[in-house]
């Protein structure tokens, strides 16, 4: 019996904070967004490095003799509410299922706690600790946002540092791409 090979799904699309690359499982769970690329090829680049590394496989669980991943035209359900967000409608992205397969109980109880949090609002790395019943652990918290694939279906844009620091940014633009998030949102 042959293995079936399980393909995990590229597409890119334009939009207000540049170009967009999601990939997504054949369940249409979201392995990875990234946005604020120039252009296809450099999203496409982006995107098949992190596979090259083995980034990806280590985010969906997957077998790499098993997946392979293959470059989609976009759709409509999933190109429309970033492009809104990007336009600065409100967007909830709820209805987004994540690959959580490669997470901690303690990542996804912070992820589901982040993914809570509303549009334009705020909370600090302290606030989200304690609410997922680990108060002192506001680093480890820092250390999941740090390390979110899925921008903005998680909005750890929007979980900042005690007092008026933003606390840190990993996506490409750093802390300055933070500050346009947030001031997206607050217009």
């Amino acid at each position: 019996m042959a293995t079936r090979i399980s393909p995990l799904r590229l597409t890119t699309f334009a939009g207000r904070l540049g170009r967009f690359a999601v990939v997504l499982r054949e369940d249409r769970r979201i392995v990875r967004v990234g946005f604020g690329y120039k252009s296809q090829v450099e999203a496409v680049r982006a995107i098949e490095s992190e596979w090259e590394r083995g980034d990806l496989l280590r985010l969906s669980c997957a077998d790499p003799a098993r997946v392979s991943l293959v470059i989609q035209p976009p759709e409509p359900w999933l190109v429309e509410p970033f492009q809104k967000y990007a336009e600065g409608i409100p967007v909830d992205f709820h209805s987004f299922e994540i690959d959580t397969g490669s997470f901690t109980p303690f990542r996804r109880r912070v992820v589901e706690a982040c993914r809570q949090i509303p549009y334009g609002q705020t909370k600090t790395y302290g606030q989200l600790a304690a609410e997922v019943g680990s108060p002192r652990a506001a680093r480890a918290v820092g250390q999941v946002m740090a390390a979110n694939p899925t921008l903005l279906v998680v909005p750890c844009h929007r979980v900042v540092a005690a007092g008026t620091h933003l606390g840190g940014f990993s996506a490409p633009g750093g802390i300055s791409l933070k500050q346009k998030l947030l001031t997206l949102e607050a217009s």
